[in-house]
């Protein structure tokens, strides 16, 4: 049986807003769940050891060098999205890869920086 699914391209000049990018990715895909779940339990590690000021300061420098990595991750993810993902995210302006990746690892480092004051 042929695969006849055809793969969705996001034109990222038609995007309005953030909130309507977010609504347009197809959160049904497993590695997207698995990412959900990855931001997901790293800001539950943040808020329950906030106390614990050494895990939080490797947690800090490991979250901004996955940060950093953000831009190879989006090249490889373009060259090889048809081997893990039904759909096309991965633009050359890396707007795929900040909102769903990047974003929420640099706004878990914020409450890092702010966890403390807590």
């Amino acid at each position: 049986m042929k695969n006849t699914y055809v793969p969705r391209f996001f034109d990222t000049n038609q995007i309005d807003g953030v909130w309507e990018y977010v609504k347009a990715i197809d959160w049904s895909e497993p590695w997207l769940a698995g990412l959900l779940v990855f931001h997901v339990t790293t800001f539950l590690l943040i808020v329950g050891l906030r106390r614990y000021t050494n895990f939080q300061g490797i947690l800090f420098l490991c979250l901004l060098g996955l940060a950093f990595a953000s831009e190879q991750l989006n090249v490889l993810g373009a060259k090889h999205w048809r081997t893990f993902s039904r759909d096309q995210y991965f633009d050359s302006f890396g707007l795929f890869i900040s909102v769903v990746y990047a974003g929420p690892i640099l706004f878990n480092c914020f409450i890092i920086t702010v966890s403390n004051k807590l």
